[in-house]
């Protein structure tokens, strides 16, 4: 028995030490000399080509500036003899897998600075894959001593991994009393966070769960703090990115905004009603055409065929239409998407769709998640489909249409429509959608089952338009008004959800209707205006990018009856809102690209404009 032992114990060593060329000098296909250079970053990077008989290797070099956390997932469909080997610099074997029959598998190693080599090799056989590389560099210390000194907080990111036993440590300064948030997302295992004062001593925890995204929100005082990001089990390793931002809390009031310009950046569409990118490194943005289709913007050109085209099946006219489109994360690798439309009944759809190619989708690969029934007025439809950083999907519905909410479905907690919804479609073997445990009505929460599990918040007309601040989470909505006012409604990044923005009793700060209902607990909005200004309020975006500097933190919203911009920031617990532009354009929609630019539609023209200053 120990012969046997030792003989294995000596073939385990010969993998790690013999260089693999001496056992494949039969071999085929390139080589460690001819190997493809990739540069990694923490953005997914994608390869993929054929093996064969006659090419059974492809090799690719990849080098780390630093110790980092490597991640290699190889796809190979369906096929059985696909393999992955990831070798170091001296070419000697570090690990090995292979498909063996499952559609994936991933390496995810820790390894230090230095060139390395990534081989897929086919065991016999023709057969495709798809390679997906990443590297996330270690940034942080592992000490408050040590700890990565960020200096001055204003808004920042970083992504970093934690190893087993491992903690990371960034030091922060608050240079005035501030409102401080934090943001612990994409998390691969559960992860505590938590927030230390000078001395080290623990002011918050917090703990997350892998896939799902953890918030804290509090004012800080002026000092040195310490945030660190711990596993929750010792043995267990994770990658994180950590949002962290402060907001400085003045009486004084705010500078004067600049003004804005709107660039022209594309022409040509049909009636566009949503532009979004789907964060994936591609940097295109994807167009809504009301009548069924979307269409790709890609460096500047509109490309000739659809990405995808279901006007067969949508109903387009008035307020109906394709309404949205919302990629959920990590959708490069996962290849599909969702969508939000009216149906040929004249109820409002959430479906599902796959992708054929990297810029066509399928139609015939649609499978519902939801249908919401909208039987007897064509208005008010909602449309907004978007995922938060917490990786569920949230959907805007409007109120079911007719003037001042006929059938009071708003305020009805048995009914979808008027409402803002969080279900979860990503979580494994989820062939429709399951309710989030964190739900507001869950449960214990909602003991006598009185309202429907899906509701996040409730007590809106026609949200035309919400989403979340990339750095915050915060969730500003903008809900269209009935006769005289048009608001924009705000949830903190922390909260736990079941606000109710008080439609039908309220329109704006006002009673609607001369309404008697008691409005204890209601939220008010942070913005309104009357229809002097405007009648059809368009929800926008926080501006979170790098090249308008005096427009970070602004939300953006405008009208499109009147073409109006505004823009609001908070000052304390106050905010401010400035007009901002009065263009000529039917505002529809805002977007975001991936680098935080923010975008415009014009309904009537079809044209694209980017916000610039």
């Amino acid at each position: 028995m120990l012969w046997v032992l030792v003989f294995l114990w000596v073939l385990q060593v010969i993998e790690l030490t013999i260089p693999i060329e001496d056992f494949m000098a039969n071999s085929t296909g390139n080589s460690f000399n001819s190997a493809q250079s990739i540069a990694l970053t923490t953005t997914q990077t994608t390869r993929s080509g054929t093996l064969n008989h006659s090419n059974s290797n492809i090799f690719y070099s990849v080098r780390l500036r630093r110790a980092s956390d490597l991640s290699l997932d190889l796809n190979g469909g369906s096929a059985k003899n696909l393999g992955l080997q990831l070798l170091n610099q001296k070419r000697q074997v570090v690990q090995t897998i292979n498909l063996r029959g499952k559609q994936r598998r991933s390496i995810d190693r820790r390894l230090e600075s230095g060139r390395y080599f990534v081989r897929v090799f086919t065991e016999g056989g023709s057969t495709r894959y798809q390679l997906n590389l990443s590297a996330v560099p270690d940034s942080a210390g592992n000490t408050s001593t040590t700890a990565r000194r960020l200096g001055n907080l204003s808004s920042t990111s970083v992504q970093d991994w934690l190893s087993k036993g491992d903690r990371d440590y960034y030091q922060i300064r608050m240079g005035d009393r501030s409102q401080f948030s934090l943001a612990l997302i994409n998390l691969t295992a559960d992860a505590k966070v938590q927030l230390l004062n000078r001395s080290d001593s623990l002011i918050r925890t917090a703990t997350g769960e892998s896939g799902k995204s953890k918030f804290l929100n509090l004012t800080l005082e002026p000092g040195t703090y310490y945030v660190r990001v711990i596993p929750t089990r010792l043995t267990s390793k994770t990658r994180y990115t950590l949002n962290l931002a402060a907001t400085p809390l003045s009486s004084e009031p705010l500078p004067a905004l600049p003004a804005i310009n709107l660039a022209s950046r594309a022409s040509g569409f049909n009636k566009p009603v949503h532009i979004t990118s789907a964060k994936d490194g591609s940097n295109r943005l994807f167009v809504v055409e009301q009548d069924g289709r979307i269409r790709i913007l890609q460096n500047g050109t509109v490309l000739n065929t659809p990405f995808l085209d279901i006007a067969d099946r949508v109903r387009s006219a008035g307020e109906e239409g394709l309404l949205s489109v919302a990629f959920p994360p990590d959708y490069a690798r996962k290849g599909y998407f969702y969508v939000y439309y009216t149906n040929s009944a004249g109820n409002n759809v959430v479906s599902r769709f796959r992708t054929t190619n990297t810029n066509v989708a399928a139609p015939n690969s649609e499978q519902v998640i939801l249908t919401l029934n909208h039987p007897t007025f064509a208005n008010h439809n909602g449309g907004q489909l978007a995922f938060g950083l917490d990786g569920y999907l949230y959907i805007g519905t409007g109120d079911g249409g007719g003037g001042g909410d006929p059938n009071n479905n708003a305020q009805n907690p048995n009914s979808l429509l008027g409402k803002i919804l969080r279900i979860d479609v990503e979580s494994p073997d989820t062939a429709t959608y399951t309710i989030p445990t964190t739900n507001p009505f869950v449960g214990a929460k909602d003991l006598q089952n009185r309202v429907r599990d899906e509701i996040w918040a409730l007590g809106l007309r026609n949200p035309w338009r919400f989403s979340f601040d990339r750095q915050t989470n915060d969730l500003f909505i903008a809900d269209v008004g009935q006769n005289a006012y048009e608001e924009v409604n705000f949830q903190v990044g922390s909260s736990t959800g079941g606000e109710n923005y008080g439609w039908r009793v309220l329109e704006g700060v006002h009673r609607f209707n001369n309404s008697t209902e008691d409005i204890t607990g209601f939220v008010l909005p942070i913005a309104e205006y009357d229809h002097s200004q405007g009648e059809s309020v368009t929800g926008g975006f926080v501006y979170r990018g790098t090249t308008e500097s005096a427009l970070r933190g602004v939300y953006f919203y405008g009208d499109f009856i009147s073409g109006k911009l505004w823009g609001v920031r908070q000052n304390g617990s106050q905010w401010t809102n400035q007009l901002l532009l009065e263009s000529p354009y039917l505002i529809s929609s805002f977007g975001e690209d991936e680098q935080g630019n923010l975008y415009l539609t014009d309904y009537a023209g079809g044209g694209v404009y980017q916000i610039t200053t």
